[in-house]
């Protein structure tokens, strides 16, 4: 679990840093040009910017691609991480037969654990109960695998798909790669 939780800050990290590196760059275009706009106006994908952004740039992020990106991934990532509930990288995913398999042992987990409380005035049961209580966790972490799903949300106002995590990295510095380069 802890091996997750520092994946999904790398992540996290990961998906601002993308985010802010494309303003960087907006915000070099524009300075470099010698211009002066709104700090709120300032972006990238931003027509605003369009007119400081050399011709070859300027191409780039009108492309299909990067503002399918930009505008189907980067900025939902952006907002939700610095401002709602930041990418969340599952720490195990289960196959149907694994997920009744937990269902099943985390009841029997918190029956002995609720009855363990209740056997309070006999040690050697409450014990037991502890013992098994114990052994059924420990079996409930050796099912299912790692997750290689990252979310944001699934349900609520504004769902979003999970994304897939190793290739969804890659893709994303390919991407900022190219206007990086010119």
């Amino acid at each position: 679990m802890e091996t997750c939780d520092e994946v999904a800050i790398q992540f996290q990290a990961f998906a601002i840093n993308m985010y802010g590196l494309m303003d960087n760059i907006a915000w070099v275009c524009v300075l470099e040009s010698g211009g002066a706009l709104n700090p709120l106006k300032i972006g990238l994908f931003k027509r605003d910017v369009e007119p400081y952004l050399p011709d070859e740039l300027k191409d780039y992020v009108g492309e299909p691609t990067p503002l399918t990106w930009f505008n189907e991934y980067g900025k939902a990532y952006r907002d939700s991480t610095a401002h709602r509930i930041p990418p969340y990288l599952h720490s195990r995913a289960y196959t149907t037969e694994e997920g009744q398999t937990y269902q099943d042992l985390d009841r029997r987990a918190s029956v002995a654990l609720t009855e363990a409380g209740r056997a309070h005035a006999d040690v050697s049961r409450a014990l037991g109960l502890m013992e098994q209580y114990e052994q059924l966790v420990q079996e409930k972490e050796t099912l299912g695998s790692n997750s290689l799903l990252v979310a944001l949300s699934l349900n609520g106002e504004d769902p979003t798909p999970p994304v897939y995590l190793h290739p969804q990295v890659l893709c994303d510095w390919g991407l900022v790669s190219c206007p990086a380069d010119t």
